[in-house]
């Protein structure tokens, strides 16, 4: 959702109509005196939102904007584990509404890519009682036995915030409640260490998702052909020295990756070494001597090709991770969710669950209402300043920002935020953290941390042709290059055309063993892609009323008159019946003659043998120069029954190529002559037909198939012998033709 309305109406449903039905599930509520479900969770919400450390009585005067008068004791009493499961059960309903801005963060670097997703988590500890509900990772007596983590998702162009999804303490982090859920086609993953997982980066890149990750001390390196690489030899010694190289990681799944390197400044190395001691006293363990020694550079991998994503720009988006670790820090500072004024444990969990909610909802308000306001700064219009987190509360529920409109409350508002107030929600700044100055480099959009923090660093617009969009070109070409680097194909060429602009890409070689790079004017078999064509041809013959769509063939293809049909399709081949209609132009151009390739493969059929004994063309791939002329091959279609009557049974591929020899015979030129003249020349295909004459042998790509025992690219027809060199026994109507 990324408009007012939306949210409005997915708030009086949680808030409202949702809060009253889940309360008396829960056993929350079990007759409403006082009390409604929506009142008692828009009073703890709004308290808490308000004043993060409200007493009783400050939560009871906030039961009065409901209309609702309640002492602190009755208030009290309502802290019961009902009352905690019916506040987790509304956060679970807020946490799965999608809330977005309406519009990209106008960043050239993120605008790459369809998403930046960036994934952290933070745990809370609870009191001991609660182990049973949230299981902490335990330690000495009474320490560590409750805790729960939270796990966030966060969309960095367009600001949505997925979760928070709470799990036990104990789960770690590469188990996060996330790790199945797909990304968008092209987006760009960003994580801590904790999530690193070798298997889930080579799935999200096979789905075609990217990933930026530093790397472990104790990861193991291999080349790209397999062979054990030794990390201290690619190591630059001076400061700001950077090495790059494509490695292989991951003992069991090989992923292919960029591997970036920086030697960092010596303070850095010192600070990092410092952190590394803390962490390992907090532990109780020793520092590992490889961590120690690899202090000194910043070590990065990711499978995004250079072309879309360089080493600098590559080091400005890992340190985007600072945002979430910014987001948990805020929320606990200002949103205090770690913080109670109780030893009751279920209190605790009520007032969690309820100061998460009003944290989410006040995210929603920021991407509506800030999130194009590039000198917006995430602590003060979020959750950082006392001002605006009072604005925000407070008049929510004075219905300056939100009305439920409830129908027992006459006094209700309009959803509305006053632009002057949303404008002052979004001018305060923050002091940048220390540890950002020192980076080096700088950070992104709205997260930016300029040195002169009150002069905004201006952004340039996200670049667009007048009607081809660049970023969505450029996504278009990482797409295509990932296929070239992890072996599907050696090149491909990409071209769009719309509203008269025309774009053309090539990425990628003409072979898997030649250098010569595919080009835009690569010759490729275009194989099915010769049915659109032959179709178009059938069709100029039925506008000049040479023959008509429902006419049947056998007219001008005698062979294939008085058919036979199978009984059933792994029938002998003698076992057939009369066929109740003949075979028509329509059903050669619908696939419907018959007679086809079989999909899914059916095992043993002897119809399917004998058509390939045949060379009728049954194979998944078929060489132009394996089958017999044009009559010859229509005669041997003719020996065999059909699999299928006609009409009643969609087979792929065999009818395109009948059409094939129909067009010769009524047309009385042959396939390539009347494509050629009627066709081709007009349109100005030069490249296009069913052979490439010597002199453009320098363009034709060699072609390969996927071999399934293997997993790899076998060579089908190549260029110096190729099939496609001189003019074919058999001009395939269904795949024969070549173009650029």
């Amino acid at each position: 959702m990324a408009n007012v309305a939306h949210v409005e109406q997915s708030l009086k449903h949680i808030l409202e109509e949702r809060a009253n039905v889940l309360a008396r599930e829960t056993g929350c509520i079990e007759r409403q005196r006082k009390f409604s479900g929506a009142d008692l969770l828009q009073t703890l919400v709004f308290g808490w939102l308000s004043h993060p450390d409200a007493s009783l009585e400050r939560l009871a005067s906030m039961a009065t904007i409901r209309k609702v008068e309640v002492t602190d004791t009755a208030l009290h009493k309502r802290f019961t584990e009902p009352c905690a499961h019916f506040l987790h059960a509304v956060f679970e309903e807020m946490a799965s509404v999608v809330v977005e801005a309406s519009q990209d963060v106008p960043l050239e670097l993120l605008c790459r890519f369809q998403s930046v997703v960036l994934e952290d988590s933070s745990s809370i500890a609870l009191p001991e009682e609660l182990a049973e509900q949230w299981q902490g990772c335990g330690g000495s007596p009474g320490k560590g036995q409750a805790a729960v983590k939270l796990h966030v998702r966060w969309e960095l162009k367009r600001g949505q915030v997925q979760g928070p999804r709470l799990t036990h303490g104990r789960i770690i982090d590469r188990s996060s409640p996330f790790k199945d859920d797909g990304l968008p086609v092209g987006s760009l993953y960003i994580a801590d260490l904790g999530y690193l997982d070798w298997g889930a980066i080579a799935a999200r890149r096979a789905a075609g998702s990217y990933t930026l990750t530093r790397a472990q001390a104790r990861t193991n390196y291999w080349t790209p052909e397999g062979k054990p690489l030794e990390l201290d030899a690619l190591l630059p010694q001076q400061v700001g020295q950077t090495h790059e190289r494509w490695v292989r990681v991951g003992k069991e799944h090989r992923h292919l990756m960029r591997l970036l390197i920086l030697r960092v400044p010596q303070d850095g190395a010192s600070r990092r070494r410092a952190n590394l001691e803390a962490d390992a006293k907090r532990r109780a363990q020793p520092v590992r001597e490889q961590a120690w020694k690899l202090a000194d550079w910043t070590i990065l991998l990711t499978d995004v090709p250079a072309n879309l994503l360089n080493l600098q720009e590559a080091l400005v988006l890992v340190r985007e991770r600072w945002q979430m670790e910014m987001l948990y820090k805020l929320w606990k500072q200002y949103g205090r969710i770690d913080e109670w004024r109780t030893t009751n444990p279920w209190r605790v969990l009520c007032e969690l669950y309820a100061k998460l909610i009003g944290l989410l909802l006040q995210h929603w308000l920021i991407l509506l209402f800030a999130w194009q306001d590039e000198q917006r700064r995430m602590p003060q219009t979020g959750t950082g300043g006392p001002r605006y987190r009072q604005f925000a509360a407070g008049s929510f529920c004075r219905g300056a920002l939100v009305s439920l409109c409830p129908t027992s409350h006459p006094t209700s508002h309009a959803f509305r935020v006053p632009n002057e107030q949303a404008q002052k929600a979004s001018q305060f700044r923050p002091t940048p953290p220390a540890e950002i100055d020192q980076l080096g480099f700088e950070s992104l959009s709205w997260c930016v941390w300029g040195k002169n923090v009150g002069t905004p660093i201006r952004r340039k617009e996200t670049m667009k042709t007048e009607s081809l969009s660049r970023a969505r070109l450029l996504r278009l070409r990482t797409i295509m290059t990932g296929y070239v680097e992890h072996g599907e194909v050696p090149g491909i060429v990409t071209g769009i055309s719309r509203h008269g602009e025309v774009h053309v890409d090539a990425v990628g070689n003409q072979s898997l063993d030649g250098p010569d790079p595919m080009r835009r004017d690569t010759i490729c078999r275009i194989a099915s892609m010769s049915k659109p064509i032959t179709a178009a041809a059938t069709m100029i013959l039925a506008e000049e009323c040479k023959l008509r769509l429902d006419d049947a063939v056998q007219k001008w293809l005698p062979e294939l008159s008085d058919r036979k049909v199978l009984k059933r399709i792994h029938a002998p081949l003698d076992e057939t019946v009369p066929a109740c209609r003949p075979i028509t132009v329509r059903g050669l151009l619908t696939f419907a003659m018959g007679f086809g390739v079989l999909f899914p493969p059916t095992g043993q059929c002897p119809i399917l043998s004998a058509a390939n004994a045949l060379q009728i063309g049954m194979m998944p791939a078929s060489k132009p120069q394996a089958k017999p002329g044009p009559d010859e091959w229509i005669r041997r279609l003719g020996t065999l029954p059909l699999m299928y009557q006609s009409g009643e049974r969609w087979l792929y591929g065999t009818g395109y190529d009948v059409l094939g020899v129909l067009i010769a015979r009524v047309s009385g030129q042959p396939l390539e002559t009347f494509l050629r003249e009627r066709i081709f020349e007009p349109l100005g295909m030069k490249d296009t037909g069913f052979s490439v004459p010597a002199e453009k042998l320098d363009r034709l790509a060699s072609c390969y198939i996927s071999n399934p025992a293997t997993g790899t690219l076998d060579l089908f027809d190549g260029v110096q012998e190729s099939q496609w060199s001189r003019p074919p026994t058999f001009p395939s109507g269904a795949s024969g033709l070549v173009g650029a």
